[in-house]
């Protein structure tokens, strides 16, 4: 049954827009064979005189006038108030965002997440360039540059050297690219999960064809407290696992052969809680896609 509301609506529809239409000359409509075609009149009495002219025709009453009308989008018109609200808001969804240049990367991250340390610009040796945190989600994003030398170098450096280069190879080469991506989680983990007793296992990664662009993916694994028993009887210890997403870069001054002590690792970690890649898995994608070489 139809509401005594839906009636007055559908009156003040008629009432608001039939004027319109006579202002605005369209053409009426009416029924033809089961469907609804325009008549082209240009003036009201020429309209009139169609309509009733034509025996195969139905005038366009108040009730086919409501059935018409009443399911046309109604447009929303905006004052010059309204107008400068949006427009701040739209300003405001963009500074929600904010840009980082770290050495050689650049990337994108939301505003409401903390930065920790941010050492871009200092001469660093060996260590973190740049880390924020989003708090709610527990999500982290790193910075961190590594410098590479040869072995005899690495030996006589107090940890000035973190990687060790290979002899008579390059790095990231097709002959050393497994040991390197491991050895690049183990120094991660070193630096990172050590005090949570975590490890890092790698899920997969790709190569640029330069050989100079590394893309990994991984899943670190941390105890966090207590047991449970599985499937067999066994008590095992209860874990959290974390999704980790990194780019790293192989940077050397022109010139310098490959071993020298001015090549160094850039990469950018992304890790956030397994289940958080599934709550908010597209703004994180969206934050590692931003992650780009400048």
């Amino acid at each position: 049954m139809i509401s005594l509301f839906s009636i007055l609506c559908s009156f003040w529809i008629t009432q608001s827009f039939l004027p319109i239409v006579d202002s605005l000359q369209v053409a009426p409509l009416k029924w033809r064979s089961g469907s609804l075609v325009s008549l082209n009149a240009r003036s009201s009495s020429d309209r009139n005189d169609v309509l009733s002219k034509s025996s195969s025709t139905w005038k366009l009453d108040r009730r086919s006038a409501i059935s018409v009308f009443g399911s046309l989008p109604i447009l929303a018109v905006f004052t010059p108030t309204e107008s400068k609200a949006l427009a701040a808001s739209e300003t405001k969804s963009k500074s929600e965002v904010t840009e980082y240049s770290i050495d050689e990367f650049s990337f994108t991250i939301p505003s409401s997440w903390k930065v920790t340390s941010n050492k871009n610009g200092q001469k660093l040796k060996s260590q973190k360039i740049f880390s924020a945190i989003d708090f709610q989600s527990g999500s982290v994003i790193t910075v961190v540059r590594e410098p590479a030398c040869s072995a005899q170098e690495y030996a006589q450096s107090l940890n000035s050297c973190s990687v060790v280069l290979p002899t008579g190879k390059e790095i990231f080469s097709e002959e050393t690219i497994a040991k390197d991506v491991t050895k690049l989680l183990i120094r991660h983990d070193d630096r990172d999960n050590t005090a949570l007793q975590g490890t890092t296992k790698l899920d997969r990664f790709d190569i640029s064809t330069d050989r100079k662009m590394l893309d990994l993916i991984a899943t670190t694994t941390i105890p966090s407290g207590g047991v449970y028993r599985d499937a067999m009887g066994i008590d095992r210890p209860n874990t959290i696992d974390r999704r980790v997403k990194a780019k790293s870069l192989l940077l050397s001054k022109s010139g310098d052969s490959s071993e020298s002590p001015s090549s160094s690792i850039l990469t950018v970690w992304l890790s956030a809680p397994l289940d958080e890649w599934g709550k908010m898995g597209t703004k994180l994608a969206q934050i590692y896609e931003t992650i780009q070489v400048v």
